[in-house]
């Protein structure tokens, strides 16, 4: 297991935080004999690829839980990938990540006192884990999540209930293509009447982005020279390369982008993150009850 963290884990992390290794060390050392036991047979001994992870049905260990995963994960792994979810967990009243699709590291650990007690999937469980009622859920904004290899993650958490009593806590980690192919209008700008140089995105309530720049997708390196030329720190311009992404990387605090955070719609001529004058729309939009700006 302590490997596969410094070998494909780290690596992949490495290549999407400019050089920056992860603290491997400090995950493992938080890791108890059953997250070991786990960690290792269903993913570093799981013989797909990273990002394939999933494809693995049983471990084939003769255990318990080995066929109780090989019977109903084809399931989950089917809903995740029809409805293009980027992970579902299953987390125990304890805390414990006690079945996970995708099977990243966050898999097999304590959301209490683990290594990711303080991540954005923690919040969405314990938001969800002493539920009012059946109805209760909880999301948690976008942010960098480590076992992603800090790339920006969301969830979206409900409580499981077993008569009148919560047993658990269901977690969705939110699919940023869904997000951006909507808001990228599927990159058919043009068709759209948005021609060659109009664009649709969100700004999350921190004024960092929530959906991928049009300008990234088309010309990377015009993008990218715009931000610096408008004073963008160079660790910034260099998490966007890394990561392929500027959603909740760059900071968007356009004169429109602050008045829909204040809850204003409107249309007028300003200057955007590029520093270039644009006609621009603006209104405030509420995502499961956070605060965002369209513009």
């Amino acid at each position: 297991l302590e490997g596969y963290y410094n070998g494909p884990f780290n690596s992949t992390y490495k290549k999407a935080n400019h050089g920056n290794s992860a603290d491997s060390k400090r995950i493992l050392d938080q890791l108890n004999q059953n997250s070991i036991a786990l960690q290792y047979k269903y993913i570093s001994d799981n013989r797909n690829p990273l990002g394939e992870k999933n494809n693995l049905n049983s471990a084939e260990d003769g255990s318990r839980y080995s066929k109780i995963h090989e019977e109903y994960h084809p399931e989950f792994n089917e809903f995740l990938n029809t409805f293009g979810y980027y992970d579902i967990f299953l987390v125990d009243m304890q805390g414990d990540v006690v079945y996970s699709v995708y099977k990243e590291i966050d898999y097999a650990t304590n959301l209490l006192n683990g290594p990711f007690a303080n991540s954005g999937l923690a919040k969405a469980f314990t938001g969800s884990r002493n539920a009012s009622n059946k109805h209760h859920f909880t999301f948690v904004d976008f942010s960098p999540y480590l076992p992603s290899y800090n790339s920006p993650a969301s969830f979206v958490s409900s409580a499981i209930f077993k008569g009148n009593t919560q047993i658990g806590v269901l977690v969705f980690q939110m699919p940023i293509e869904k997000i951006n192919n909507i808001m990228t209008l599927h990159h058919k700008w043009d068709e759209a009447g948005l021609g060659a140089s109009g664009e649709v995105y969100l700004v999350g309530d921190d004024y960092k982005a929530r959906s991928i720049s049009r300008f990234l997708i088309e010309d990377e390196s015009n993008f990218i020279d715009a931000l610096k030329q408008g004073g963008t720190s160079q660790s910034v311009l260099d998490d966007i390369q890394g990561k392929g992404t500027n959603i909740g990387i760059q900071v968007i605090k356009s004169e429109s982008a602050q008045k829909a955070q204040a809850g204003k719609s409107g249309l007028e001529i300003i200057k955007d993150y590029r520093g270039i004058e644009v006609l621009s729309a603006y209104a405030p939009v509420e995502i499961m009850g956070t605060q965002w700006a369209i513009l």
